[in-house]
């Protein structure tokens, strides 16, 4: 009897005093933040998000108008369909081959140009969809069975894109798309947010996007070895996307961060798996530190209003993230209206993103989130309105003709996105660094689908500008300086803790506790006189 009891004594004695309680924050620096499984996800995130990008960077050119030319006093001269070449007098025929573009194929220029417009438009409202649906799913479901699902959506419906043979094929296609491919990448980055903290974190994050620019700064040869636009999409997204569909299904767990809240023993599991993986020590069960948890808890869109300390930084983050989607996008759809070809200003565009995210990797951990925001963003602005001082003159429209304005608005261009790349890094930072562990999928969900507003928006802000006859880029620097005066009304959060739960939700469990601790006192005080007054009257009886 003595030695079955001995274990169970020697474990009481070792949980009283001969270890530290952890925290989640101190359990993960064991099992390591920075190691071999972070690496490893980092890396596979990384080429998910340099595959996936093509849909929002090179689908729009493939549903750009089409060049023309008309016959107008004898001579062919490049016309569009503003100026000419929807006009039943004027004889004008196509510059392109009809395989190369989406718009050519199918016809969407002329009487059907708002078909172009609104396919142009689906993926952004699918990833609005998609994003309200499954962050929800994802904070309350789990990180890792959403991701799964997300990523078989958006493969399946890329096939659909891939082949289509009619509009509504282009329709559904380019909505699944955007339900299933953009809510996946938001679901990477709050993954790689969980599963690491510090300086690797903060660069994780931003490679995710310095890829993003990779992949574009290398449009201006691919479009040339593949000159089919169905080719193109196939072997520079779709085949690599199905591909690396096996990757969610190996690596990807939730993460203990989110775990923590939900179920101790299965954040326990998932730490010893890291430290495995990691070659680190394993965390025994009595060494995580007890919480107060909310495994009943569903948490919603409704608690970012619900509770004082969510509601008027979500307000704000809302109205910060739709302007510049609106810009980004914006300047994507009409990439190939300013300075030189779209390959051209692709490859421009794209090393001035490298550098805004690159730039952005050495100081992101150093600058402060809001005055860093609002200075890139209203530089980001002021570049973009300047294009009204600068336009391409009439007789520098043709691609044979040179100007100084093309390689000047090219060059203004890529300034423009370099700027925008540092201050969308910093809106992401602050925006994962605002809401707490429990509700930072559904945060980030929310505001990037909210966000995606402006992307959906921004087609037909840029026709309707050229409608207008206003540079579609000045427009949108307009309407994002309203980005700007948001920013100003959230707080900073750099060098700030990993808030774990919405903090009225703390005070109440710790009010139950507090509450629970109490009751058992007074019933173990009560229980003690008693016992008391059974003694002193059994003395007496005796």
């Amino acid at each position: 009897m003595r030695d079955s009891n001995q274990p169970t004594q020697i474990y009481q004695s070792d949980q009283n005093t001969s270890f530290v309680q952890l925290d989640i924050d101190e359990a993960m620096e064991k099992v390591g933040q920075k190691h071999k499984y972070q690496k490893v996800i980092v890396f596979f995130s990384c080429l998910t998000t340099f595959f996936a990008s093509f849909c929002f960077m090179v689908t729009p050119y493939f549903l750009s108008p089409p060049t023309f030319e008309c016959q107008i006093d004898n001579e062919w001269v490049i016309c569009d369909e503003d100026s000419g070449a929807c006009d039943a007098n004027i004889l004008s025929r196509m510059t392109i081959n009809v395989d190369s573009n989406i718009s050519a194929q199918f016809e969407l220029y002329c009487e059907n140009r708002t078909w172009r417009t609104i396919i142009q438009s689906t993926p952004y409202f699918g990833c609005i969809i998609g994003v309200l649906i499954f962050n929800y799913f994802s904070d309350n479901k789990g990180r890792a069975i959403t991701t799964k699902i997300c990523w078989v959506i958006g493969t399946v419906f890329a096939l659909i894109l891939n082949f289509s043979t009619n509009i509504p094929m282009l329709l559904i296609g380019s909505f699944g798309m955007g339900f299933g491919i953009q809510t996946l990448l938001s679901l990477v980055i709050v993954n790689c947010n969980e599963i690491s903290a510090g300086q690797f974190r903060v660069i994780a994050v931003i490679l995710l996007y310095v890829l993003c620019a990779v992949n574009e700064m290398q449009y201006i040869w691919f479009l040339k070895v593949f000159p089919n636009w169905k080719w193109c999409t196939f072997i520079c997204f779709t085949a690599p996307m199905c591909l690396l569909s096996v990757f969610p299904f190996v690596f990807i767990r939730d993460s203990p961060r989110y775990l923590y809240q939900k179920s101790r023993q299965k954040c326990l599991d998932t730490l010893n798996y890291i430290a495995e993986f990691n070659n680190r020590e394993k965390i025994r069960e009595y060494e995580l530190k007890e919480e107060g948890r909310n495994d009943d808890k569903i948490y919603s869109y409704i608690d970012l209003f619900r509770y004082k300390s969510q509601r008027n930084t979500t307000i704000f983050m809302v109205i910060l993230f739709i302007p510049p989607n609106l810009l980004f996008y914006g300047i994507q759809v009409s990439l190939d209206q300013i300075g030189s070809s779209f390959q051209e200003n692709s490859l421009f565009i794209g090393i001035g993103e490298f550098v805004g995210y690159i730039v952005s990797d050495f100081i992101s951990h150093k600058i402060p989130r809001k005055k860093g925001t609002f200075f890139s963003l209203l530089i980001t602005c002021a570049v973009c309105i300047s294009f009204i001082f600068f336009q391409i003159p009439e007789s520098c429209k043709n691609s044979d003709q040179t100007c100084w304005q093309k390689p000047f608005q090219t060059f203004m261009a890529a300034l423009a996105r370099c700027m925008f790349s540092i201050a969308f890094s910093l809106m992401v930072l602050l925006c994962g660094e605002t809401y707490p562990t429990t509700l930072k999928s559904v945060g980030y969900g929310f505001n990037f689908a909210i966000g995606m507003i402006g992307s959906f928006l921004s087609p037909f802000f840029v026709d309707i500008s050229n409608r207008m006859g206003i540079i579609p880029i000045a427009s949108l620097g307009f309407l994002t300086l309203i980005g700007c005066v948001a920013v100003c009304f959230l707080k900073e959060t750099i060098n700030q803790p990993m808030i774990q739960e919405i903090p009225e939700l703390l005070v109440r469990a710790k009010s139950r506790k507090s509450l629970l601790i109490d009751s058992l006192q007074i019933h173990s005080s009560v229980e003690e006189e008693v016992n008391e007054t059974n003694k002193q009257k059994t003395i007496h009886v005796n």
